[in-house]
């Protein structure tokens, strides 16, 4: 029996079954690979390992490379619908990390305790939760959902939904698309190169900075202790509300200028989107967003 093969078979004391399977066999295995449909539901608990996914023109799902501790092995399991990323071993592993390819179109849903999740030219959906780590997805995505209790989310050209939550973190958004929602409790939310046709963004502690193109609809950003900085084209059409007990705001989308305490209300051109802008501890800045 050749070495990726060989598997030992151990009966405990009280009866309870082990696998333990050898560390090579985390490269090679006959469910490496399953050839799948372009949307397949992919599926991955993975305790504490990292998990990285890339994207293949294949209607595939593989195993390009893992690592795991002695006692461990990762596994395929599923059909060409849905395919489920299973860890074999007498409990969660500790540490390691497991990198993934899926098709482009793939809907992807990792969970994970304390391991940073990275996915990159995804055009499917991506579902992520961790408790403590890092999340980072981009390409092409048409909806994602993001939550972290410890750690910074980051996502790229996402173009129809989003929900994203931190407690502990940083969310930074960029070329996003439809519809956004960003909120962290200790950290900043900053949101770049948007076109949106709703979204909600808030802090507790932290500051808020958007920058973008809003269409029809409720933007509202809302911080407890921090500033709020909007870069918006001059000819925005919106209905603003901006208001801060104790700070100031200032309008740097008017000509001239105009700074003040408390609130401050218009609405420019045909009002379609009604921007929302609050703070408790902290200053409210519009300005003309840079034209490339």
């Amino acid at each position: 029996m050749s070495v990726l093969g060989r598997r030992a078979w151990l009966r405990g004391a009280a009866g309870a079954s082990v696998w333990l399977v050898h560390r090579e066999a985390v490269a090679k295995s006959s469910t490496d690979s399953l050839e799948t449909r372009a949307d397949v539901v992919v599926e991955a608990d993975v305790g504490d390992l990292d998990v990285e996914v890339e994207t293949t023109a294949a209607n595939a799902v593989a195993i390009v490379e893992a690592s795991v501790p002695s006692g461990f092995s990762i596994e395929l399991r599923g059909g060409k619908r849905r395919v489920q990323v299973v860890v074999r071993g007498v409990a969660a592993p500790g540490s390691g990390r497991v990198r993934l390819s899926v098709p482009k179109r793939a809907r992807v849903t990792v969970r994970t305790r304390r391991g940073d999740v990275a996915m990159a030219g995804l055009d499917g959906e991506a579902n992520v939760s961790a408790l403590q780590g890092d999340i980072s997805i981009g390409g092409s995505p048409t909806r994602v959902e993001a939550r972290t209790t410890s750690g910074d989310i980051r996502v790229v050209g996402v173009l129809k939904e989003a929900e994203l939550s931190t407690v502990s973190g940083d969310v930074h958004v960029s070329g996003a698309r439809g519809r956004l929602e960003a909120e962290t409790i200790s950290g900043a939310v900053t949101v770049t190169g948007a076109m949106l046709q709703r979204s909600r963004l808030s802090a507790i502690s932290g500051d808020l900075e958007f920058e973008g193109q809003l269409d029809a609809g409720t933007h509202a950003l809302e911080v407890h202790s921090g500033n709020i900085s909007v870069q918006l084209s001059p000819d925005q059409g919106m209905r603003l509300s901006a208001q801060t007990f104790s700070g100031v705001v200032e309008d740097a989308l008017l000509d001239p200028p105009i700074r003040t305490r408390g609130s401050h209300v218009r609405q420019h051109g045909d009002g379609a989107a009604r921007l929302q802008l609050s703070t408790f501890s902290g200053d409210v800045r519009l300005s003309p967003r840079s034209e490339d």
